[in-house]
């Protein structure tokens, strides 16, 4: 049930980030073009950018917890991903 809510929160948390990138993104080209008049700069109000940076920071501060969980010579999130699988993944992968 953990692992379920937690990717609930993840795709949801993500969504949201893409979303505000992609509206962001969208402002900045129409600003930047004097002919564009759909978008202005009000249509990316201070409740997205805080909300874009408020996502960032989090996403930033799980990358670099889960650094620094991470034993010296292992990949990051490798103790997610079952052995077995991972091998068998890589022999199908890389056969010659």
């Amino acid at each position: 049930m953990k692992a379920v809510f937690s990717a609930v929160i993840t795709v949801v948390l993500l969504s949201i980030y893409v979303y505000l990138v992609t509206k962001g993104i969208q402002v900045a080209d129409c600003v930047a073009d004097a002919s564009c008049t759909d978008l202005t700069a009000a249509d990316f109000n201070d409740r997205m950018s805080s909300s874009l940076a408020l996502i960032g920071g989090l996403v930033s501060a799980l990358v670099i917890a889960e650094l620094a969980v991470t034993k010296p010579g292992e990949a990051p999130a490798a103790r997610w991903v079952d052995p077995v699988s991972a091998r068998k993944l890589a022999k199908a992968c890389c056969k010659s």
